[in-house]
């Protein structure tokens, strides 16, 4: 009989790696801090590039969120995506506040490396008349930043349900220290 050869090649994609990311302050208040984020030094050593980050924001104590198991149910918030390496952000209160920024650096095949931040956020409290202040400047943000305008209103969102669904609405103006 016949003999044949057959070979099967396989390429394994290898994530990127060696990078850091940063964010300052790493301390901050709810709608009112604007936290700056860098990541840079990331290397794919598979040239699949551009790289893309993925920012998420979770509870310190949401393993499922940190080790990032995204599908699974969880208090976290994905910020946004992009393809550059350095952003600002405004950042929610989450559970007491001890929450993990999460960096996920993608190549273009999918592969990714992950970065934790931890960070703390205070909450804030407004009044009704601050909560549609804060929407009212996201709404004017979307034509010259449409990111920061959708985070702004999603904080403002984020105060009303904690405020409603925490049990007493407050109208007193509170400033975290």
């Amino acid at each position: 009989g016949a003999q044949g050869h057959a070979r099967i090649t396989r390429l394994v994609g290898i994530a990127p790696s060696a990078g850091t990311c940063t964010l300052t302050p790493t301390l901050g208040v709810e709608a009112r801090t604007t936290f700056a984020l860098a990541c840079s030094n990331w290397e794919d050593a598979d040239m699949d590039l551009p790289l893309g980050y993925d920012v998420h924001v979770c509870e310190a104590a949401d393993t499922n969120c940190v080790s990032g198991r995204w599908g699974t149910p969880s208090r976290q918030l994905d910020v946004q995506h992009a393809w550059l390496p350095r952003r600002t952000l405004t950042l929610p209160h989450l559970g007491n506040g001890d929450t993990v920024l999460v960096v996920r650096v993608v190549d273009t095949l999918g592969l990714a490396a992950r970065y934790t931040i931890p960070t703390r956020v205070l909450p804030l409290a407004l009044s009704a008349k601050e909560v549609d202040t804060l929407v009212a400047d996201g709404l004017r943000s979307l034509r010259s930043d449409p990111r920061r305008g959708v985070n702004m209103v999603h904080i403002a969102a984020l105060l009303v349900a904690r405020r409603h669904l925490g049990g007493r609405p407050t109208e007193t103006t509170t400033a975290a220290p």
